[in-house]
């Protein structure tokens, strides 16, 4: 998986999936086009924690400051970011991979496809984030607290639009 070339350690972590009945290619092609926002819910909790509107798909979250780390045609997508107190920041792929500076947290999201046959996929995501200091862990551990429950039911809405996108 090309998630763990990019992150192998990581303090928090979650993972979601769906079967779908549909040819791995036939998914990759709408992953990162796909509106998650059509989700009312989706497009409240994204209101709520005033995301931009250009994060309704990972084509926006890649535009507003998360980075595409690779992808593996009909097989992986693996997007990240990096932030601390100041926001979102930049850095290369290598940088990604090696980062270690205090006080900022790493986050890795992949959505990977695995061919269970013909035409049955299983459709997975995890989430990953690594802290670099106890203080960084620390405050993340508040946030994620409050915020987990959230982010895996945004996770499965998503894969649920993207299984009835495609079937």
């Amino acid at each position: 998986m090309l998630l763990d070339k990019y992150m192998e350690d990581f303090d928090f972590n979650e993972i979601h999936q769906i079967e779908i009945g549909a040819h791995p290619a036939e998914i990759y092609s709408l992953l990162k086009k796909i509106d998650f926002t059509r989700s009312r819910i989706i497009k409240t909790l994204f209101n709520l924690r005033r995301l931009p509107k250009e994060m309704s798909n990972l084509e926006g979250f890649i535009k507003v400051g998360f980075m595409l780390l690779e992808e593996k045609e009909t097989e992986e997508i693996v997007i990240a970011f990096l932030g601390n107190k100041d926001g979102l920041h930049q850095i290369t792929h290598t940088e990604f991979q090696n980062f270690t500076k205090e006080g900022h947290v790493l986050g890795a999201w992949n959505l990977f496809l695995t061919e269970l046959d013909e035409k049955k996929t299983l459709l997975s995501t995890e989430t990953r984030v690594f802290c670099t200091d106890n203080k960084a862990k620390f405050l993340f551990s508040l946030y994620w607290f409050f915020i987990a429950p959230f982010s895996a039911w945004i996770r499965r809405i998503m894969l649920r639009s993207i299984k009835e996108e495609v079937e």
